[in-house]
């Protein structure tokens, strides 16, 4: 989201942006997120616990969505992400999935304006 003479242009998840026109004191809603990246130096260990470990200490940010993707041998790709809070989505199972010494992992929380936001969408 980056500001423009007192309009602010927001881009959804799904990349699609908006234009809202606010006054200067205002703020539109925003999508904050928690990003963590973690490299192993041993690559016979997983990656994954350690990276739900620490989303679960920004969990602040991870209220809404969360997700780990970790890299394994020959550059294969796991994943796992969904709706929830960190704790509920990466149960042990979930995580034991998550193969290879390389990932990272984001939680996000969605900001709803505040109750006096004067803003007006545009487009």
């Amino acid at each position: 989201m980056y500001a423009a003479e007192r309009r602010w242009i927001s881009v959804s998840p799904t990349g699609v942006e908006r234009a809202i026109e606010t006054d200067e004191n205002a703020l539109p809603d925003v999508l904050v997120c928690g990003i963590l990246g973690l490299l192993l130096h041993d690559t016979t260990h997983d990656a994954a616990p350690e990276i739900c470990e620490g989303l679960s200490l920004l969990q602040h940010r991870g209220q809404d969505a969360c997700g780990i993707v970790t890299c394994g041998h020959k550059g294969r790709l796991y994943q796992c992400k969904a709706n929830g809070m960190v704790r509920d989505v990466f149960d042990k199972k979930a995580v034991n999935r998550l193969i290879g010494s390389m990932g990272i992992g984001h939680g996000s929380v969605y900001i709803p304006p505040p109750q006096n936001w004067r803003g007006r969408i545009l487009t």
